[in-house]
């Protein structure tokens, strides 16, 4: 849920941006980079807060990349689909 949140404002925030970058051919992962970076940084802390309060590192680490990879297929696959949504708005004039 928190993701959806997280791509959905992205897209709000930079729908324009996005759309030029994919007339132009980027890539999703080039296009949306800053979007990666942040979820990896806001995953990355707190794996490591939960990984210091808990005695068994290993087994948190090792869940805590699961939920990154986890996290970050679901927003490669949100972003096609509110790409195409957002983008065929554009195109029609209703932004």
């Amino acid at each position: 849920m928190i993701t959806y949140n997280i791509v959905v404002s992205y897209y709000e925030r930079n729908k324009y941006k996005l759309y030029i970058k994919k007339l132009f051919g980027y890539s999703a992962i080039s296009r949306n980079i800053l979007l990666i970076l942040s979820l990896v940084l806001v995953n990355t802390i707190s794996i490591t807060i939960a990984a210091s309060i808990i005695s068994v590192k290993t087994n948190i680490a090792i869940f805590g990349l699961l939920i990154l990879f986890v996290e970050i297929v679901i927003a490669i696959l949100l972003d096609r689909i509110i790409s195409n949504s957002s983008f065929s708005k554009i195109i029609k004039g209703e932004h």
